[in-house]
Order: C-alpha cells, then sequence, then structure tokens
C-alpha cells in the first residue's frame, strides 16, 4: 500500500482495515467488558460496535440475537498490486 491513497471500495479484502471496538457496561457499575476485533471489517462504530451490542443485549437483558442472514459472497476481482 506503499505510495498509495486507501480507499476501501478499490482494495482486495485482505488489505482492509480491521474493525476494533472495546466497551464495558453498564457505565456506572460494570458487569461485563468486552473486545471485538473484526479482521478486515473496515470500521469498528459500523462493524464491531453492533456486535458488541448484541453481546450486551444477550448478557445484560437476556435478549438472543436474531439468527444470522445468510451471506452470498461475490467473488473477488484480484487487483493489480497484490
Amino acid at each position: 500500500m506503499k505510495g498509495q491513497k486507501y480507499d476501501e471500495d478499490k482494495v482486495n479484502e485482505r488489505h482492509r482495515d480491521h474493525a476494533l471496538f472495546i466497551a464495558y457496561a453498564p457505565a456506572d457499575d460494570p458487569k461485563i467488558a468486552v473486545a471485538i476485533l473484526v479482521e478486515n471489517g473496515g470500521h469498528g462504530g459500523s462493524t464491531a460496535a453492533p456486535i458488541a451490542r448484541q453481546v450486551f443485549d444477550y448478557y445484560l437483558l437476556g435478549k438472543e440475537p436474531p439468527p444470522p442472514k445468510p451471506t452470498v459472497r461475490e467473488p473477488e476481482q484480484e487487483q493489480e498490486n497484490d
């Protein structure tokens, strides 16, 4: 990636940023702390934070997360600079 501007849409998935989110709850009397790392996930706030929210909801409220939606991945086109 040297000498190139980072553009997530143009970068091969394996070269994308990792998403990281660390939190604890509840704020006034912590009962749980989590660290979520999504490899090549992009941004922590949009990728890792929703996962942390589901963990908190389950642990603190007993609310089970919905089952994951099936995903269909498009084959990645190899970038010239790989």
